[in-house]
C-alpha cells in the first residue's frame, strides 16, 4: 500500500526520478555526521530537522512539494519507505539511520 500511494504521490509532483534510496543515505549521512541535527519534535527547527524535513533540505524536488503542499506529504512523496518514523522519537530514527549509513 505504502509503494502504491508513493507511486501515485511521485507521478503527481513529477518525483519519479528521485533515487529514495540515495536520498535516505543523504539523510543517514548527514544527521550522523552532525550530532543535535535531528529533531523529530517538529519538522524544522532552525538547523534541526526531522527526517522529512531533511528531505526537504537535501532534495529540490522535496522542497518544491513541501512549497506546494507540507513537509511530511513530500516527505511520503520522496522517502515513503521511512513514512513509518515520521512521528517516532529521536533514538529510534538515530538507531534506524546509523544502521542505514553502516550499509
Amino acid at each position: 500500500m505504502i509503494h502504491e500511494a508513493s507511486a501515485v504521490l511521485r507521478e503527481r509532483f513529477g518525483a519519479q526520478m528521485v533515487d529514495e534510496a540515495a536520498l535516505i543515505k543523504d539523510i543517514a549521512t548527514t544527521v550522523n555526521n552532525q550530532p543535535g541535527c535531528l529533531q523529530m519534535e517538529k519538522w524544522h527547527c532552525g538547523t534541526s530537522h526531522c527526517i522529512a524535513g531533511w528531505a526537504t533540505i537535501l532534495s529540490p524536488i522535496a522542497r518544491e512539494i513541501e512549497q506546494k503542499t507540507d513537509t511530511k506529504t513530500a516527505g511520503c512523496t520522496v522517502i515513503p519507505s521511512l513514512a513509518y518514523l515520521f512521528f517516532s522519537d529521536n533514538d529510534t530514527v538515530l538507531k534506524k539511520l546509523k544502521e542505514i549509513a553502516s550499509i
